[in-house]
């Protein structure tokens, strides 16, 4: 292995495990309940919530990325006991070469009312990547990797498709889009792409070159898609936008700031290089690393998202941190 895949690998690594996916999520003071892995090693981190059987409560899934990676969903009920992995009501598992380590979010994408599972594996076919979807229903069953309902891959080894995966309805037809990061493209480069798969009732197979959409990063070291994308109508004209980052804070050397780019929503959509997105929000210094985090809300009650940005080593490698607002509104810039 070159010294410059080691390095890149490396770095994957240590966002995927080191730097949790943030998780809306109310909690009382005192344990309710807990879960806990089978074994050390386990690394039980990734953490989702939906409704995948439909019975009205949120459900939980749990990735584990040991092995070939598992999945144990835990169907939420009213009475919510300690339970461990063994007593999980369903589990998804990985296979050799499909494995199920990188991303997972649950939403319904094909409209029929029950929350689906969408699963990254950025290791598939070294690093060409893929998203497994699972279609939620009242009655759900352990599958492997390759009985997944649809298949999502990417285009090429080493762009890391499948690092991240969410979804919302982007283009207000009522069906949620989804939305795939591949941050190590081109070939370890780490420029990064961002690609729009449109959601309907009739999805199927497609490769990351038959996307709907494809958002392409400014330069290496942006890892452009790294995190997933959060989706908001900042500019409150009644489309839900797509926000990615490039935070550039693995360069040492580099002088470019990271940033936080805003794709707005709308009836038609088209492909677009970040640096021609409709809002670009620039950090203050370089490498502080802007962007590395961020998440959407309503923060000052006007009923408007509005866009919260993470900036971990300000000011520059100084590592105090900082975070940023940014108000929503019709004059959005």
């Amino acid at each position: 292995m070159s010294k410059k895949i080691f390095c890149v690998l490396i770095i994957a690594v240590f966002y995927l495990l080191i730097i949790p996916t943030p998780v809306e999520a109310s909690f009382s003071v005192t344990q309710e309940t807990s879960f806990t892995g089978n074994a050390a090693g386990d690394n039980l981190h990734y953490i989702a919530t939906g409704d995948v059987n439909g019975d009205g409560i949120e459900d939980l899934a749990l990735l584990t990325t040991a092995g070939n990676g598992k999945v144990y969903i835990f169907f939420g009920e009213t009475n919510l006991d300690t339970k461990s992995l063994n007593n999980a009501d369903v589990v998804l598992s990985g296979e050799s070469g499909a494995k199920l380590t990188s991303s997972i979010s649950l939403v319904d994408v094909n409209g029929d009312g029950y929350d689906d599972i969408l699963i990254g594996s950025a290791s598939y076919n070294s690093y060409q990547g893929r998203v497994y979807i699972f279609l939620g229903g009242h009655s759900l069953s352990n599958k492997s990797s390759s009985q997944a309902d649809y298949v999502l891959t990417g285009n090429a080894p080493l762009d890391g498709f499948g690092m991240s995966v969410s979804a919302a309805d982007v283009n207000g037809d009522g069906y949620n889009d989804i939305v795939v990061g591949a941050p190590m493209y081109p070939n370890l480069d780490t420029q990064g792409q961002v690609f729009l798969f449109l959601g309907g009732p009739s999805l199927s197979n497609k490769s990351a070159g038959q996307a709907d959409a494809v958002f392409t990063g400014e330069q290496p070291f942006d890892w452009f898609g790294m995190g997933n994308a959060k989706f908001a109508d900042l500019d409150n004209d009644g489309y839900k936008d797509i926000v990615v980052s490039g935070q550039n804070s693995t360069c040492n050397s580099c002088t470019v700031k990271g940033k936080v780019y805003v794709f707005k929503g709308g009836k038609t959509i088209t492909s677009k290089p970040a640096a021609s997105a409709d809002y670009i929000l620039t950090g203050e210094l370089a490498p502080d690393g802007f962007g590395a985090s961020f998440d959407v809300g309503d923060f000052n009650g006007d009923e408007i998202q509005d866009l919260l940005a993470g900036s971990a080593s300000y000011p520059a490698h100084g590592d105090k941190g900082r975070a940023y607002v940014f108000y929503g509104g019709s004059g959005f810039t």
